[in-house]
Formats: structure tokens, C-alpha cells, sequence
């Protein structure tokens, strides 16, 4: 069986799909746009079983957290702040922005957005991803160190190991995701990407192209996404 690829951006393994001039019997879309938008991922996400931060319309999410907070409205909305998805569908530390809880409800009333946790001292951001390909998984560290997106200004990326190749396909019905997290009193899930750039990470010193290739494959020629 023939697999070709669809993509919006290039990866260290795409060699190894059939090249455009032949014809596919079956197409591996990895594009940066498709996927759930951001109010339907974290309810999603909620449905499977992780931990989310609080989300929500700004309008309906801000009274929440102030409630819960215990401190005087006033001082609630300017001491927490939230996290602003003005494009729902963009990955990458792309289409939202960090406000006040004030700030937010006065610009973005009715856009979709979580509650910030902190996860790194100072400016800067930290996440940790769990990255599947096909039956493979494995997890990242992503450090920005100026930035309180992790992936985004001065970003510096580990790879803390691979765990044993799972023996049943993932809950989640996809050949290659990452799911991101951030750490408070718990791991809260924060970003699914069925799309992820993995080259660069370190990741190709555990799984050649050929390999990356065929984990990907297999679950396509077995019917799934």
C-alpha cells in the first residue's frame, strides 16, 4: 500500500511517504489548521479523563474565577489572569494571548479561554509533552526562557525518554499527536496536536525516518486515522 502526505509544513521523515508524482492509496494528512477547535479540544480532553485548567467564555469563566478565589471582585480580576484563544484552531504558541481577567473581559467578552497556571519561575514557560507515533511514545521538556509560551522566543527542548512501545492503540484515534501539559498541583492538559513538528527534538535519535514512517502506516493500513 501506497501512503502519501499532505502537509503545511516539512519533517525530518517525510522522505519516506510516496513522492507527489505517484499515486496514493491512502493520504496521511498532517496539517497545522485541522484538528478541534480549542473550546471542543479541552471539553474533549475533559471527556477522556485528563485534568484541564478551568475554561470557558471569558464572560462566564471570569465570575468563576472570582468566586473561588475569595478575594474582592476587584482584586480578582486584576490578580488572575487567563489565557485567550482568538484563533481556536492554531498550535504553536500562535492566536492567543496572557491577560488580566479585567483586561479580558473588556476586549474578549465572548472568546473561549483558560485560566492561566504559571509553570516557570519568573517570565519565561514550561511544558511537558507526551508525543505518540503509532505505538511509540514518548516525552519532551519544552523550556522558554523568555517567553511564557513554552514553544515560542528562546525555546530550548529535551527529550526525557522513551517509555515501552504501547501494547493497544491509544484512546485517542490518531497516528501521530502530542498532548501538552503543564505542571501545578497536578498535570493539567492543556494543548492536543494532531499535527506536531517532532525534527529537531531528538526524537530522530530514537526513531529513524523509515521507522517514524512505518509506525504511522500501520495504523493507517489497519483503518485507522
Amino acid at each position: 500500500m501506497k501512503i502519501g502526505l499532505k502537509s503545511d509544513f516539512e519533517d525530518y521523515y517525510d522522505h519516506c511517504f510516496t513522492s507527489a508524482w505517484e499515486e496514493a492509496d491512502k493520504v496521511f494528512e498532517r496539517l497545522t489548521t485541522v484538528g478541534m477547535p480549542r473550546s471542543t479540544m479541552l471539553l474533549y480532553l475533559d471527556s477522556i479523563g485528563l485534568a484541564t485548567p478551568l475554561h470557558g467564555r471569558v464572560q462566564e469563566l471570569v465570575p468563576v474565577i472570582t468566586e473561588r478565589s475569595g478575594m474582592p471582585q476587584r482584586i480578582a480580576e486584576e490578580l488572575f489572569e487567563v489565557v485567550v484563544y482568538e484563533d481556536e484552531h492554531l498550535h504553536t504558541g500562535k492566536g492567543k494571548r496572557k491577560l488580566s481577567c479585567r483586561d479580558a473581559l473588556a476586549q474578549f467578552p465572548e472568546a473561549y479561554a483558560s485560566v492561566f497556571i504559571p509553570s516557570h519561575p519568573g517570565k519565561g514557560g514550561t511544558s511537558l509533552r507526551y508525543l505518540r507515533v503509532g505505538m511509540r511514545q514518548f516525552w519532551l521538556r519544552y523550556t522558554s526562557h523568555d517567553d511564557w509560551r513554552s514553544n515560542c522566543g528562546e525555546v530550548s527542548v529535551e527529550l526525557l525518554g522513551e517509555e515501552e512501545p504501547a501494547e493497544t492503540p491509544h484512546q485517542i484515534p490518531y497516528p501521530l499527536f502530542a498532548l501538552d501539559f503543564v505542571k501545578a498541583d497536578r498535570l493539567y492538559a492543556v494543548d492536543l496536536n494532531i499535527a506536531p513538528r517532532v525534527g529537531g527534538t531528538g526524537i530522530e535519535g530514537c526513531l529513524s525516518a523509515p521507522e517514524f514512517y512505518q509506525e504511522i502506516t500501520a495504523k493507517m493500513r489497519n483503518g485507522k486515522r
